[in-house]
């Protein structure tokens, strides 16, 4: 060591920690012999090729070797990266349906379009006009129609309304006729008549009390059986559902909507004359009582009470078929049981009940 200075600074030469490791000091000479091993450019199948990361991401390549030796960037001979074949645009596309969408790694990941499969198979898609498979023919229930599709029988009611869709029905035109699709998985009406219920008494010209209208799905099919001389009251108690009925009353003169709790049928006793039908669908612990309650009131002599049960809204943690058999010996013991069907697998945990006055 010299005297008068530190180690080394009399030699005008670096230190071997100043600057960068790879690019000055005592191990720049060394770095310069690793560059020139080890870039891309050097190897002999890399002739050619981009080197630097940001011109191998603008190569296609994510970042990495877009070389031909098959890297996480492209694959051999394909000419498509990753990002490709995840929208289902490469290769590696996939299935593809009957419009020609394919079933590739983003589609996988968004099944909202896949419905459940609950043993009902509807013909075409709802909200559009799909062809006619059959010809639609009236059943034996007046006022309601059916056809034959290519997975089963399939119910539907013409609409007073033409050009007016309630919900995502199927629409069918035949001749100057309109006619609704009717869904059993959302209407458990539907669902009794797709379990071959005996009968329900609705048909043309009769007055119905609906209990627990909701949006009015199954209401807007009851208004167009009943048609133009008959009538309906849909009741519901949440404001929401109520507001959405309202708009659908406006488009349909034969059905009037009503805002009041069905546990307390004094309420609307001036509203609701005697009627032919007592439709409930409500899921409350006490439907029972508020079925007969209502049918005491306000069902003809001759009428039809319908009942359709939710066995989890008694209780969630019976046996379902042990809550349906306990609501038919209430029933029986104040009314007269016509029929009786369970609604599964279009609903599931429900029941069907077709009742008269004794």
């Amino acid at each position: 060591m010299r005297s008068g200075g530190s180690f080394r600074s009399q030699d005008k030469q670096p230190s071997r920690f100043s600057g960068n490791r790879f690019g000055s000091g005592q191990f720049g000479k060394h770095n310069d012999r690793w560059k020139s091993s080890t870039s891309s450019s050097s190897k002999p199948w890399n002739k050619g090729k981009s080197s630097s990361f940001k011109e191998r991401q603008d190569d296609g390549g994510r970042g990495f070797r877009s070389d031909d030796r098959g890297s996480f960037g492209n694959r051999p001979n394909n000419g498509s990266s990753f990002r490709d074949r995840r929208d289902g645009s490469g290769p590696y596309r996939g299935r593809q349906d009957n419009r020609g969408n394919s079933s590739s790694y983003r589609n996988y990941d968004n099944r909202g379009d896949r419905k459940q499969d609950n043993g009902y198979r509807p013909v075409g898609n709802y909200g559009s006009q799909g062809s006619q498979t059959s010809q639609v023919k009236e059943s034996r229930f007046k006022g309601v129609y059916e056809r034959s599709g290519y997975r089963g029988r399939v119910f539907l009611t013409k609409s007073i309304c033409p050009g007016k869709v309630v919900y995502d029905e199927k629409i069918i035109r035949q001749g100057n006729d309109e006619f609704r699709e009717w869904n059993p998985q959302k209407s458990k009406l539907c669902a009794a008549l797709m379990k071959d219920v005996s009968q329900i008494g609705i048909m043309p010209g009769k007055s119905v009390l609906y209990l627990g209208c909701s949006t009015g799905t199954t209401c807007s099919h009851v208004s167009d059986i009943i048609g133009r001389d008959g009538f309906l009251f849909g009741t519901d108690i949440a404001p929401r559902m109520m507001r959405e009925f309202v708009f659908l009353c406006e488009d349909r003169e034969n059905m009037a909507p009503i805002m009041a709790d069905a546990n307390h049928p004094e309420e609307y006793k001036e509203l609701v004359p005697k009627v032919d039908i007592v439709f409930q669908d409500i899921a409350q612990r006490d439907q029972v009582n508020i079925f007969l309650k209502n049918c005491n009131m306000y069902l003809k002599e001759d009428g039809f009470g319908l009942l359709a049960l939710k066995a989890r809204s008694i209780d969630v943690t019976a046996d379902p078929r042990s809550i349906f058999q306990k609501v038919r010996q209430d029933l029986e013991a104040n009314v007269k049981v016509v029929d009786y069907r369970e609604l599964a697998p279009f609903e599931k945990d429900h029941c069907f009940f077709v009742i008269k006055k004794r």
